[in-house]
């Protein structure tokens, strides 16, 4: 599956030394949605990955499949990045929802009926639809508005999976 990852200098100088990159639990904004996000990335890959977390990368990106490196948001504007050109086999990826994967972040329910009650379970079970690309709330079906943009998560980049680098600068 042919992926792109935006990775830091940091990062890329650790490929550099060591030629992998893999996600570094002592960085996580949310400790919690990584957890979780783990604990499912082992249950659907068949793993026992513990001591790291996953790497991100692009799969497709709103309308297109590459992100656009002519866009600001990628980090703080004039940071120095890498976008990182992959070719990981399908069965090494799991495949999210980039909107919805926000939901975990929040911790809230990825359900229809924002005005029910739902309970720590419901609200955990509703957290699938974040792996479910053809699950849409009310109001976000019309694909021409609303492109999907879908991240995808790894446990780790190899030289061998490596297709190009382009360095870029944050706009």
């Amino acid at each position: 599956m042919k992926l792109w990852s935006i990775q830091n200098e940091e990062q890329f100088q650790n490929y550099k030394n060591t030629g992998t990159i893999n996600g570094d639990p002592e960085k996580a904004m949310f400790p919690k949605a990584y957890e979780w996000l783990v604990s499912e990335m082992n249950n659907k890959l068949g793993t026992n990955v513990t001591e790291t977390y996953p790497v991100w990368a692009w799969y497709k990106y709103g309308k297109k499949k590459r992100p656009d490196l002519r866009e600001g948001g990628h980090a703080k504007r004039g940071t120095t990045l890498y976008l990182f050109e992959l070719e990981i086999p399908d069965n090494e990826v799991i495949l999210t929802d980039f909107e919805y994967w926000h939901y975990v972040l929040n911790n809230s329910a990825l359900i229809q009926d924002l005005e029910k009650f739902y309970t720590n379970e419901e609200k955990l079970e509703s957290w699938q639809n974040i792996f479910d690309l053809d699950f849409r709330l009310y109001g976000d079906e019309d694909d021409e508005k609303f492109p999907r943009y879908v991240q995808a998560t790894f446990w780790e980049i190899k030289k061998e999976n490596v297709l190009s680098i382009r360095k870029f600068i944050a706009k």
